[in-house]
């Protein structure tokens, strides 16, 4: 306050100043006399000036100031979250592994051959896992290529009591989703629906593209006795989190229970290149 009532001061002195030297002029004889008149005015006019220009100024300071807060919270978001998806990611590479091993295991006696082929298509699939694990976003196709690996290992296991039909649209092949999405619910179907039936069954695959959304339906066949007894594992509790995670309320995992059939249905954006695909409609 008080370096604005000195600015008022020093504002009205030199106006003063000014008058008193235009006064020696002729023609602006008396001016002296009708400024002493304003300068009461004219001194809270410099008040009001001088606390305007400083309310301006804290004003754009607090807004400056409110910006950097939101930037960073909005960094610090960011990061929680890839600390998030990381985590989730983390967990898979272990419990497939585990489940995999378990697999070759089983067949090292009955079927050494066997065994070894599926060594081998599992340290292919790994490798494939690995490169794509590492990325934030991978093309639906090699998603699909990656959970097609994955049941190639399998049916060596499995022999004809697994069967796979996927029919996928060709405009759903090139939107982004999370490396190792589907490969959880490929392995759930199996660990839990293919595994404990002695006939086998059908993993089917449906994939299409609708309002820029791309909706993905797994179903399988399984045994309600076994479910209640074994729970349906990790895989599903991992993909819903990780969507949740990257498009919040956009995205939606389904699960249908019906007459001996179990369907996982999984609706997020479909995003190509960085671009929504609702676009593309």
């Amino acid at each position: 306050m008080a370096a604005t009532l000195f600015l008022s001061v020093a504002w009205t002195f030199i106006g003063w100043t000014w008058t008193a030297a235009l006064e020696l002029i002729p023609s602006f004889a008396g001016l002296g006399r009708r400024y002493i008149d304003q300068a009461a005015i004219l001194f809270l006019s410099g008040v009001l000036l001088f606390l305007l220009a400083v309310a301006v100024h804290y004003l754009l300071l607090m807004l400056e100031e409110s910006r950097t807060v939101e930037k960073e919270a909005l960094r610090l978001q960011i990061l929680a979250r890839e600390a998030e998806l990381r985590a989730l990611r983390a967990q898979i590479d272990p419990h497939f592994l585990f489940n995999s091993l378990n697999s070759i295991s089983a067949l090292t006696v009955p079927d050494p051959v066997a065994a070894r082929r599926m060594c081998l298509l599992l340290a292919d699939f790994m490798r494939s896992a690995l490169n794509v694990s590492a990325k934030d976003e991978i093309a639906f196709a090699e998603e699909l290529k990656l959970a097609e690996s994955f049941l190639d290992i399998e049916k060596v296991r499995f022999g004809k009591r697994l069967e796979v039909d996927f029919k996928v649209e060709p405009d759903c092949r090139d939107c982004r989703v999370p490396p190792l999405l589907i490969q959880p619910l490929v392995e759930n179907a199996v660990t839990h629906g293919i595994a404990p039936l002695i006939e086998g069954g059908a993993i089917s695959l449906n994939a299409v593209r609708r309002g820029g959304f791309l909706e993905i339906t797994l179903e399988n066949p399984y045994d309600s006795e076994f479910a209640r007894a074994g729970g349906t594992g990790m895989g599903i509790r991992n993909v819903r989190e990780r969507l949740t995670t990257l498009f919040e309320n956009s995205a939606r995992v389904d699960i249908q229970k019906d007459q001996g059939r179990f369907r996982v249905g999984l609706r997020f954006p479909c995003v190509r290149n960085g671009h929504n695909g609702a676009g593309n409609d």
